[in-house]
């Protein structure tokens, strides 16, 4: 529109003089320009990420430029910013890089959410017990299923801005979260059995849910669904939540909305958040923390040390650069041995609008931050395609490997039968075996009859 046109040139004339002369590949000296001449400027003020924007189109350039894969440019400009060095060293060839030091991450997708913002947003979280192909799949066939159960009450509607599918949280159907994980456990097992019970996870999001967690500082309590819970017995509630529900792999900011964000400043919350996290460690659930650090540094660094979350989302929109996000990639690989149980990190580009609907970059960034976890609109959105695209062109590139449902991790020393990215292991037999299974079966027929499949 004509602000962000606006907005885009001022840009322009603010940036221009400055990075003039700068060689493409010195990002982390372009990302301090960027940062100081565009935060808490008039010319970054737009409706999406200006100065993110701005970095990430010149790191995508600059290993356009290198003829390199953006993943590989970045990681080794992560490797840079760590070892403190200021100049970029590009490798001579990339044929000679060990490719097994990435890993492909899972993706996790906004599945629906309450119209009115009283109930948490349930996503799907994707595992390696799949092919990259078939997760996508997996998570296209549930939306698919879920719309269906919601098509049968009233017309579905879509969010604007994350593709999640919004459900009527008024009336007796849908009006809790046991409710609403119900449908969608429903939905899983409409897709059974070409989808496992271990094969699809589900995170429960409190995240920007004004209504679904309230707290009370006067009393220190939290409210759920008109029940009231002390900082002691709010544990429980999740506890309890995970148990009835075992799809549930990952709780995001349980103890946290728009209206009651955590202060890791109040004693009190945090140690809420340490108990919440340490009682859901143990169920094998995952809690995420993601407003209550907001891809702040420091937030995340104190979060880490007091155990106020198992893992820590940065977004693109919220990351002022592209030198900002592998900052927090290495703060959280440098912090996660000293934790007893490590630290997850997770790149969310989970936004739908038109500016960053088209760009790639995120999942190129998330390899390069070794993130677990990449967390993308639907695949039934059009405007994800390409996003999805890439991260099948990844895949193929690193090679993952599917083995008996799992995926060999070439990192920590799997050993087990590897299959190539085109032959993924189905059901027990490869793609090829069954082809040629299944040609003999029907030699006699394909004989018979003269046709010609494509």
């Amino acid at each position: 529109n004509n602000d962000d046109q606006t907005a885009m040139q001022r840009v322009s004339e603010v940036l221009s003089p400055v990075l003039r002369g700068i060689r493409i590949d010195q990002q982390k000296r372009i990302d301090e320009e960027l940062r100081s001449k565009l935060d808490n400027s008039d010319a970054a003020k737009s409706r999406f990420n200006l100065s993110m924007s701005v970095s990430a189109l010149i790191a995508m350039t600059a290993a356009d430029y290198l003829q390199t894969g953006a993943y590989r440019y970045l990681s080794r400009m992560r490797r840079t910013i760590k070892d403190e060095q200021d100049e970029f060293e590009p490798d001579d060839d990339d044929d000679d890089e060990d490719i097994t030091q990435y890993r492909l991450p899972n993706l996790m997708c906004a599945l629906c959410a309450s119209a009115n913002n009283t109930l948490p947003v349930v996503s799907l979280v994707s595992t390696d017990r799949l092919s990259p192909m078939q997760r996508i799949t997996a998570m296209t066939e549930i939306a698919a299923a879920l719309m269906q159960q919601q098509h049968a009450q009233s017309p579905p509607t879509i969010c604007a801005q994350t593709g999640a599918i919004l459900i009527a949280d008024d009336d007796d159907k849908c009006g809790t979260t046991q409710q609403l994980l119900s449908m969608v456990e429903n939905a899983i097992a409409q897709c059974a059995p070409s989808i496992g019970v271990d094969d699809i996870g589900v995170c429960v999001s409190y995240s920007r849910q004004p209504s679904a967690v309230r707290y009370d500082a006067q009393t220190a309590s939290y409210e759920i669904e008109g029940n009231k819970y002390s900082t002691q017995t709010i544990a429980q509630y999740f506890e309890q939540l995970c148990a009835q529900y075992t799809a549930i792999r990952f709780v995001q900011d349980p103890l946290s909305s728009s209206s009651s964000s955590v202060s890791l400043d109040n004693e009190q919350q945090l140690q809420a958040n340490a108990t919440v996290t340490t009682t859901l460690r143990a169920k094998n659930v995952n809690v995420i923390g993601a407003a209550m650090y907001a891809s702040d540094m420091a937030s995340m660094e104190r979060g880490i040390k007091r155990n106020a979350s198992a893992s820590a989302v940065v977004s693109t929109t919220q990351m002022k650069t592209v030198s900002h996000a592998l900052n927090m990639a290495n703060l959280v690989e440098t912090l996660s041995p000293d934790t007893e149980y490590g630290f997850g990190l997770i790149v969310s580009d989970a936004a739908l609008n038109d500016n960053s609907s088209n760009s790639t970059y995120a999942v190129d960034l998330s390899v390069a931050c070794n993130a677990d976890i990449l967390c993308l609109p639907l695949p039934n959105c059009a405007f994800a395609t390409k996003k999805y695209n890439r991260w099948l062109v990844i895949a193929d590139e690193i090679g993952v490997r599917v083995t008996n449902g799992q995926e060999a991790d070439n990192r920590s020393g799997t050993e087990a039968k590897e299959t190539q990215p085109s032959d993924v292991v189905v059901n027990g037999a490869s793609n090829e075996q069954t082809a040629v299974a299944r040609d003999e079966e029907h030699a006699d027929d394909t004989d018979k009859a003269d046709v010609a499949l494509p």
